[in-house]
């Protein structure tokens, strides 16, 4: 049997080892709440010093039942929008079915509308008089820049605006992906003229350059370009 000294001794050392147990675990807490302030610390710091994105709508105009065009500004970058509105009874919002080009992007297609407009007059003439047309490449594709073409199809009679993508099995052929536009060719005039008020009202935009200008000749640069060729040193099927 433990003495009563013995016994004393044994309880003052089982409440020391309590004590120290108590101690650390209140260390631990208090590291932990530490650790977790300073965290919390840097990221509101980090936080603080990232500028919010800036989304500044400049020209808005409808030219078709839903569909607009649209100047706008993001982060200081230019980007003109044409693309189909949803609604709702509380607000109207963009859906993925159109495109958005850069001012240079732009320039690309209106330097390109006489050619749609001479191939669409034909178009219309031969289905108009229900001349036979043969059915398969597109009349008319045009590499606007960033993998967007413009094209007209012997199907329809309007302008396709759309992302194209290259399969990793294909070296030559390029693809339409769902990001894109059809505009039947009454949507296509009232673009053009919502185009023409467009570039009244934001003369600048007259200034914009296609990419491929900016190289001054150099293929080496044009080809590593990914606005200018999107799926590298493979042709890109234009007509």
């Amino acid at each position: 049997m433990l003495t009563k000294s013995k016994l004393v001794l044994e309880v003052i050392s089982q409440l020391k080892f309590a004590s120290t147990l108590i101690e650390v675990t209140i260390m631990s807490e208090e590291s932990k709440r530490s650790s977790l302030k300073r965290t919390g610390e840097i990221f509101e710091e980090e936080t603080l010093e990232l500028a919010p994105p800036t989304d500044t709508t400049h020209f808005k105009e409808e030219f078709a039942p839903g569909r607009f065009l649209v100047y706008s500004s993001f982060n200081g970058q230019n980007f003109i929008h044409i693309r189909e509105f949803g609604f709702t009874k509380e607000r109207e919002y963009p859906t993925r079915k159109g495109v958005c080009l850069t001012p240079g992007h732009l320039r690309a297609l209106r330097e390109r509308v006489a050619r749609i407009d001479n191939i669409l007059a034909q178009l219309e003439t031969n289905t108009t008089y229900i001349i036979p047309v043969k059915r398969g490449d597109p009349l008319f594709k045009e590499h606007l820049g960033g993998a967007i073409f413009a094209t007209v199809s012997q199907n329809y009679l309007g302008v396709n605006l759309r992302r194209y993508f290259q399969p990793p099995a294909q070296n030559i052929q390029t693809l339409p992906t769902k990001n894109g536009i059809y505009l039947p060719l009454t949507q296509w005039s009232s673009l053009k003229a919502k185009l023409d008020e467009l570039y009244d009202v934001y003369p600048e935009l007259n200034n914009a350059v296609e990419c491929h200008a900016t190289h001054g000749g150099n293929q080496m640069e044009y080809f590593s370009c990914r606005e200018c060729s999107p799926f590298g040193y493979d042709e890109v099927d234009c007509l």
